[in-house]
């Protein structure tokens, strides 16, 4: 009986221990021989980047099963397929940038659908490519940089609309590029780095407006760069690295301001760079890698003072060694991250702040080769990443911190080559990813019993909108959706109960955007036919396509005489845009001009100095026959002005001459 009560102890011990270290069984959901570029979760559903072999990368969809994993759409049917990449959601929908064969890489954007699958804009038309890249999302609004072979590589905005997919400044105005990169998002604020061509590259910030698209601060003055990288936000304040000739590249701070923008600690003193890197934040603090004389490399942490910017743990001590933490991950307040050890492998690591509470998880590979940990992420409080130990090759692991929790969750291919797990994106309870299993990339699903809940239903739309007028020149008015409220509503309309015409609420009107109506881009114009010009009266209405709701103040009455012409604002194919200045050079505070060809059209209007500097900018929601508008020129010395006005269809430059 004695025998027989340990070998049930033990037996139990085993079960315990098998469930923590019992392989699981990743679900193939489907085939994609030509790879899988990138993963992305948008409400629920997984969208990826692929080749299934017979196509060439395109976009697809899954909802966790194989017969649900489905391609969206075939943009470009050729076999060199569309390439979508840099998916992003912003606004609660799939952007990417793709090319259909006809057009160059451009911004896209999807709905899972393959009508709902469009080009936003051709940024720079034709053929050629602007390349957006930097997708990053700030409160609905996508913000990136492109190219529209006009204005070099600057910053750009999009709402999902082609009328709202704007260059947000011509920073460094004319051809030359700013170049802006690093892209992130603090507090509603768009930071980045770039040069405006007067200063080298340093960080700017925006709200989205080109006054407002300004230079935080010259932290290396002049024309020289000050190595601006890792901007990161950590409860709302913005941390990052930067380079000056007197301390070399250490840990900066900034909350948006000049005075606001500072030194953190030169923690490796003099001009030798200390080198901070792989910046991120537990409990308030910001944790990195850093240099300096008496450690090496090794791990640091700072509560944004001098005095709070210190070493957490000498992991392999002394300055001979270098401990060089990296692949920091957040998981519950624990940073998970790989270290070098004493036996010379790199592995896996963990810390809660504190120098005992430092410490190897487990040496993975057990040897002094490393277990090439990659691709780690945080799933449901656990850490989940590839590695390889001395019996495998490189498959998916997990860890829940501790030696005996660290352990392989499945040899995905158990008679071949590393499997090389990629791509970890979790969905509620289940991990998606990619890997190789007998020679052919796959999708995989990690636990393969739970069926993943459907995505939530969208919201009920809540529109609101009119027919404001109806025209012998056009029918015109304005519709939102208060619960979407920067997208534009399709609009349907009706001659005597006939529908006469189709058309988005996407034109831009101030008075709508300074009323609270989202973004302002919400009026819609329909140029009226020719068949309602026969001197008989015609009921006039709409209504938002798809749906039952009527625009307020319909129906409306119309009669137009036979023949009765549109106007040139709204003409398919409008006058030429004048642009008169009322006095050039120009003298005193201000300048006059006239605009003409583009009636019934927004406008917007923008003065620079020779150097990009803005000066003054204006928006027209509804431009009149003649358009008469002053702009004070502020403090604008003597020299050459540049005067851009541009209407939907058109655009114009000006040169201005200054003088006293």
């Amino acid at each position: 009986m004695k025998h027989l009560s340990i070998r049930i102890l033990l037996g139990c011990w085993l079960c315990l221990a098998g469930g923590l270290v019992r392989a699981q069984n990743p679900l193939a959901l489907k085939n994609f021989p030509g790879g899988i570029n990138e993963i992305i979760n948008l409400n629920g559903t997984i969208y990826l980047s692929a080749s299934d072999g017979t196509k060439g990368m395109e976009l697809w969809k899954s909802d966790g099963t194989a017969a649900g994993t489905v391609l969206v759409k075939d943009i470009n049917p050729d076999a060199a397929g569309s390439t979508p990449a840099r998916l992003t959601v912003s606004n609660g929908l799939l952007y990417f940038t793709a090319t259909n064969g006809q057009n160059g890489i451009e911004l896209w954007k999807s709905d899972g659908t393959g009508p709902g699958t469009t080009m936003v804009k051709d940024i720079w038309t034709g053929l050629n490519s602007s390349t957006p890249l930097l997708l990053t999302d700030v409160n609905g609004t996508l913000y990136f940089r492109a190219d529209n072979g006009q204005n070099g590589i600057e910053l750009w905005k999009s709402n999902g609309t082609d009328a709202g997919t704007t260059m947000v400044r011509d920073i460094r105005y004319g051809a030359n590029s700013s170049a802006p990169t690093l892209l992130t998002n603090l507090n509603g604020t768009l930071y980045f780095k770039a040069t405006d061509g007067v200063y080298g590259n340093e960080l700017w910030k925006t709200d989205g407006t080109s006054q407002n698209t300004v230079i935080v601060k010259d932290i290396n003055p002049g024309a020289n760069e000050s190595v601006i990288a890792g901007l990161t936000n950590i409860n709302g304040t913005l941390y990052f690295t930067a380079w000056t000739s007197a301390t070399g590249s250490e840990l900066w701070k900034s909350d948006g301001t000049a005075a606001g923008t500072s030194l953190v600690k030169d923690i490796y003193t003099g001009p030798t760079s200390g080198e901070p890197f792989g910046l991120i934040g537990l409990n308030g603090q910001v944790y990195f890698k850093a240099y300096d004389f008496n450690y090496g490399t090794e791990f640091w942490k700072s509560n944004g003072t001098a005095f709070g910017t210190t070493l957490v743990k000498d992991i392999l001590p002394g300055n001979e060694g270098h401990g060089v933490p990296g692949f920091f991950v957040n998981v519950n307040n624990t940073l998970f991250f790989t270290a070098n050890t004493p036996n010379g492998g790199r592995e896996l690591y963990k810390s809660d702040g504190t120098t005992n509470g430092t410490v190897l998880v487990r040496d993975i590979n057990g040897t002094a080769e490393s277990s090439e940990i990659a691709h780690m992420i945080n799933f449901n409080g656990v850490a989940y990443f590839a590695a390889k130990d001395a019996g495998h090759g490189i498959e998916l692991w997990k860890s829940n911190g501790t030696d005996i929790g660290t352990v392989m969750v499945a040899d995905i291919n158990p008679d071949g080559p590393d499997s090389s797990p990629s791509k970890l994106t979790p969905v509620n309870d289940v991990l998606y990813f990619a890997a190789t299993q007998n020679g052919v990339v796959k999708l995989f699903r990690l636990n393969p019993g739970a069926v993943p809940p459907p995505p939530p239903p969208p919201a009920a739309a809540n529109y609101e909108g009119y027919l404001e007028k109806a025209e012998c020149s056009s029918i015109r008015g304005w519709v939102w959706d208060k619960n979407l409220p920067n997208a534009a509503v399709p609009v349907e309309i009706y001659a005597d109960g006939s529908l006469i015409g189709k058309v988005d609420a996407n034109i831009f009107r101030q008075d709508l955007k300074d009323a609270g109506k989202g973004n302002g881009i919400h009026g819609y114009s329909l140029p009226t036919p020719v068949a309602l010009k026969n001197n008989q009266p015609h009921t006039i209405s709409a209504k938002v396509q798809g749906s039952n709701y009527i625009l307020k103040w319909a129906p409306k009455t119309l009669t137009c005489p036979s023949g009765s012409r549109m106007t040139a604002g709204s003409a398919e194919t409008g006058p030429e845009l004048e642009v008169v200045v009322l006095g050039n050079p120009v003298r005193g505070p201000q300048v006059e001009i006239e605009v003409r060809g583009a009636e019934g059209q927004p406008l917007r209007l923008l003065l620079t100095d020779s150097q990009g500097r803005l000066l003054a900018e204006q928006q027209v929601a509804r431009s009149g026959a003649t358009e008469r508008r002053q702009l004070q020129l502020g403090n604008a010395g003597d020299g050459i002005l540049l005067l851009r006005i541009a209407s939907p269809e058109q655009s114009r430059t000006v040169k201005l001459l200054k003088v006293d």
